[in-house]
């Protein structure tokens, strides 16, 4: 957590400051800042733009994502290059079926995926989540998901519930591939 992160919080609480946008991209938040940017973040009425990408949040701070989600406040959030991994995803899909505003959503590079274990039980939580929301929200234009570790099963499951969708109109999945020099 950056030693400015409770001074940050506290600001924008007795201000009464009203920001329409936040860039915390690669501030070090972490789990940790995250729940103390969050006070303040739930008195902002006016916030339509989250960028919190690069932070280390992990599944931890599933159900607070979920929470910034269902105040319908915020149109854009970018949770891109974190650690969300597959229990982040299903606070936030949850969250995410009902969302009237949010328009935009960056979920690229944060292990949401099928991994190894998974495929030893079957399939992955967190892409059946996204998959069931996608078929029910009618607010999202823009979704990114790329390099999240997909399989070709987990691709097939998010491009049927695609077809069900009528409002994204912007659908991002890069996918990495292991270079061949990496290997010598």
């Amino acid at each position: 957590e950056s030693l400015s992160t409770p001074y940050l919080s506290k600001y924008m609480i007795r201000s009464a400051v009203q920001l329409a946008q936040l860039n915390l991209s690669a501030c070090g938040l972490r789990d940790t800042g995250l729940r103390v940017i969050a006070q303040a973040l739930f008195s902002q009425v006016t916030i339509r733009k989250l960028d919190i990408s690069r932070n280390g949040i992990t599944s931890e701070s599933g159900e607070l994502l979920a929470g910034l989600v269902e105040l319908d406040r915020i149109r854009d959030l970018r949770l891109d290059w974190n650690e969300l991994g597959q229990r982040g995803m299903l606070h936030i899909c949850n969250a995410m079926k009902t969302s009237q505003h949010l328009h935009s959503l960056d979920l690229s590079w944060n292990g949401i995926g099928t991994n190894t274990l998974d495929l030893n039980r079957g399939k992955s939580d967190g892409v059946r989540r996204l998959a069931e929301m996608l078929k029910v929200n009618t607010t999202l234009w823009h979704l990114n998901l790329s390099a999240n570790t997909f399989t070709t099963e987990d691709v097939h499951e998010v491009s049927e519930a695609l077809r069900h969708n009528q409002t994204v109109s912007s659908f991002v999945l890069l996918v990495t591939v292991p270079s061949p020099l990496a290997a010598v």
